[in-house]
């Protein structure tokens, strides 16, 4: 008798799943533009999302967004489920030392000598060329 094939369903996210779309994730960046503006003067670049998270809760946490900035410092985008969007800007740089902040630190180096080495690459090609 042949065994059926078991199937696995794709694993899906504990509190439900607040990718913002394309129209929405333009709101969210036109409102961390403006916080950041208010707070350093200037718009300030967004390096990259650090993800989304559950805020601590007895009763469940809400989801947030975590953005870091070219100056280091962090935006939290809060009330994606529930469509009123807040964003804060943090006062402290990120911590090097943190978890999150050792992840970013690190991946940066790496992209950095990556990219250093591809330089160093193609000028060697180029004065081999010549």
């Amino acid at each position: 008798m042949k065994e059926p094939k078991k199937v696995r369903s794709e694993k899906k996210p504990a509190y439900g799943d607040y990718t913002p779309s394309a129209k929405k994730q333009d709101e969210v960046d036109s409102l961390i533009n403006a916080e950041v503006r208010k707070a350093f003067g200037k718009v300030v670049a967004k390096v990259e999302c650090l993800g989304l998270r559950n805020s601590f809760s007895k009763k469940g946490g809400a989801p947030f967004q975590r953005y870091v900035l070219e100056n280091d410092h962090t935006v939290f985008v809060s009330g994606i489920h529930s469509g009123n969007l807040t964003v804060s800007v943090s006062e402290k740089k990120l911590d090097p030392k943190s978890f999150t902040g050792r992840r970013y630190f690190e991946k940066q180096a790496r992209m950095q000598a990556r990219a250093a080495k591809k330089a160093a690459r193609e000028e060697k090609a180029a004065k081999e060329t010549k």
